[in-house]
């Protein structure tokens, strides 16, 4: 079974930038056995490019300005750290132009810190802000910092699935400490951590948006655990935006979803926090002295049997155009609390296309559609993948905004089996043409419908719709037979009729892993 990884143009533009280099290409196994002897044999503006294999090895960036990166991505391309260390290293200064790309960093122990504890069983960075894009994270172990351990600088941590891994204190995927992390489009998934922060541990200048943070667990019983998808505590201001945050869970503690402690200014917009769970705050726990802003979230649970936002003491919290499931009846408030309970607030299904699913897109006919606050700061130009922010005249509550767009409902398919898709657009559109190509435009070519990113004539099209009351059209493809691990499919699809008042929908590149 080949895993097919979603990414959009954007991503794509991104990562190739991020990769660019002047300098010397090497190649491994070709030019240097192993991983660790490029990296030394290399130069500043040098890229590494590492053949699809598996390589046991705890490769060191000894502080080198180079991008080191897998040919034909993570699932093809493993790094085994044996238990020894941490899978990879950044302790010499590295900066923004070290990059580390596209491998399954596995059998992380945790670099030794202090001479007695284990931090960073994927990644340990100290003092250091490399980029680390493209990864899985998996099996790390220590105690800090399961999948990436930071302290002291500002990594850039984007578009890794970090998974399965587990720590005996803090930050089961990511332990972010004394820095300014941005951490950004990733999947944090099934991690755990003995206290605080099962998917994301984070102290410092925050900037955390557009990951998908789900099934990670903090607290054990009898340890007043803290935080199943995020614990943090700002230090000066935390932007929390465009996430979606479900069905994680904590032990004995609160903070289902977030759990914030002592933050300075922590601001939380458009983020989804669903079927979170705690005994106290199951959505968000503002947990003591925390100073909050919140608007545009939706905090919704299938069951409402205890409360999804809880204020603790001496925390000033200000929530407004968010709809949170049983309105303020499941809200506590201590009694040196305060809560400022905005005028804009509603307590409505936001009808998520398919909650089963884990499709947390929102329907047209969602109460979260059209109702927002648009007064988002500037940075803040697109929803969780890359979508105009404001689609419409007004914003939409929740991390995705509706607009039009294709994406992938099924990530896991074998060559010749279907593949799921959802294409948004508005209700009652005919006909929705699906296109398979043979490569990307780049740059992409002007039309009076929109960006084309795919090369003409298309391998394959399907037609369908129209699109149905819900405003999203579900439609399968089949996967070519001879599809091969490391290729790259690229689709679009036009929403209407050609030559009439048509719309193209964003790039989605399916790569087999």
């Amino acid at each position: 079974m080949f895993k097919v990884v979603i990414t959009t143009f954007l991503c794509i533009l991104i990562c190739s930038s991020l990769a660019l280099s002047f300098g010397a290409t090497i190649y491994v196994p070709d030019d240097f056995t192993t991983i660790q002897d490029a990296i030394s044999g290399a130069l500043n503006g040098d890229t590494v490019i590492v053949r699809p294999g598996y390589y046991y090895e705890n490769i060191d960036f000894i502080g080198k300005a180079i991008t080191v990166m897998s040919e034909k991505g993570p699932h093809v391309t493993t790094i085994d750290g044996q238990r020894q260390d941490s899978v990879a290293l950044f302790m010499n200064g590295e900066g923004v132009d070290s990059v580390l790309d596209g491998f399954t960093l596995t059998r992380g122990l945790g670099h030794e810190l202090y001479g007695w504890i284990l931090c960073g069983g994927g990644v340990y960075c100290e003092a250091t802000s490399p980029t680390i894009i493209n990864n899985v994270i998996t099996d790390g172990q220590g105690d800090y910092g399961g999948g990436v351990y930071s302290e002291g600088g500002s990594p850039v941590i984007s578009n890794n699935t970090i998974t399965d891994n587990i720590v005996g204190t803090n930050g089961g995927g990511i332990l972010c400490t004394i820095g300014e992390p941005t951490i950004s489009y990733n999947t944090i998934t099934n991690n755990s951590a003995e206290w605080n922060g099962g998917g994301i541990s984070a102290e410092g200048l925050l900037k955390i948006y557009a990951n998908t943070i789900h099934n990670n667990e903090a607290g054990r019983p009898g340890t007043q655990g803290s935080g199943g998808g995020i614990w943090c505590s700002a230090m000066g201001d935390a932007w929390i935006y465009n996430n979606i945050i479900f069905n994680n869970k904590v032990v004995d503690g609160g903070g289902g979803g977030i759990d914030s402690f002592s933050s300075d200014n922590i601001i939380l917009f458009n983020n989804t926090l669903y079927g979170n769970q705690a005994d106290e705050g199951r959505a968000i726990r503002f947990d003591y002295d925390d100073n909050a802003i919140l608007y545009n979230n939706i905090l919704w649970n299938l069951l409402t049997v205890s409360t999804l936002m809880h204020v603790g003491y001496n925390c000033v919290v200000s929530i407004d155009y968010s709809d949170l499931r049983g309105g303020l009846s499941k809200v506590t408030v201590e009694s040196t609390g305060v809560l400022n309970w905005g005028s804009s607030m509603i307590d409505h299904n936001p009808s998520f296309v398919s909650v089963l699913k884990s499709d947390f897109h929102i329907s047209w006919n969602s109460p979260c559609r059209d109702t927002g606050d648009n007064a988002v700061p500037a940075f803040a130009t697109e929803d969780f993948e890359n979508d105009p922010r404001i689609a419409a005249d007004t914003i939409d509550i929740g991390a995705d905004e509706f607009h039009i767009h294709l994406y992938a409902r099924s990530q896991d398919v074998s060559p010749g089996a279907n593949v799921q898709f959802g294409i948004v657009g508005d209700p009652g559109t005919t006909p929705v043409t699906l296109a398979w190509s043979s490569g990307i435009e780049d740059p992409p070519q002007s039309t009076p419908y929109g960006d084309l990113y795919i090369i003409l004539p298309a391998l394959w099209t399907g037609v369908y719709g129209p699109i149905p009351s819900s405003g999203v059209l579900a439609v399968s493809g089949k996967a070519p037979a001879n599809w091969s691990a490391g290729e790259m499919h690229p689709l679009q699809a036009l929403i209407g009729p050609l030559y009439a008042d048509s719309k193209l929908t964003n790039l989605l590149v399916l790569r087999v892993e």
